[in-house]
């Protein structure tokens, strides 16, 4: 879910490695981009996007970030929620204790 006011991006991945993967209303950011800034809008959308392969290609230990920007003339806002859908059954854990001696005391 997004909302915001003028521009917004969303951008994920591996921590100091994201990808952009949403911009909205369309695919300028200024001042990065040329045109107005101020649109006067304010925006609301569920972008639907498909996150897994940012999951699937990280090592253990690694964190996935997420992240908005948001670019506004005036007063403006930018929101960003994410919902993650996945199979439990599916969900790889890691439920190891070291070293043995944490255990005993």
């Amino acid at each position: 879910y997004a909302k915001w006011d003028d521009y917004m991006q969303v951008w994920v991945g591996k921590s100091g490695q994201e990808t952009k993967v949403w911009s909205g209303p369309d695919g300028n950011f200024p001042p990065e981009t040329a045109g107005r800034c101020e649109l006067s809008t304010s925006w609301e959308r569920n972008p639907n996007i498909d996150v897994t392969p940012y999951f699937k290609n990280v090592k253990d230990g690694d964190v996935v970030t997420f992240k908005i920007r948001v670019s506004v003339s005036g007063e403006g806002e930018g929101f960003g929620r994410i919902k993650l859908r996945y199979d439990p059954s599916k969900a790889i854990t890691k439920d190891e204790w070291a070293p043995q001696s944490c255990m005993d005391s």
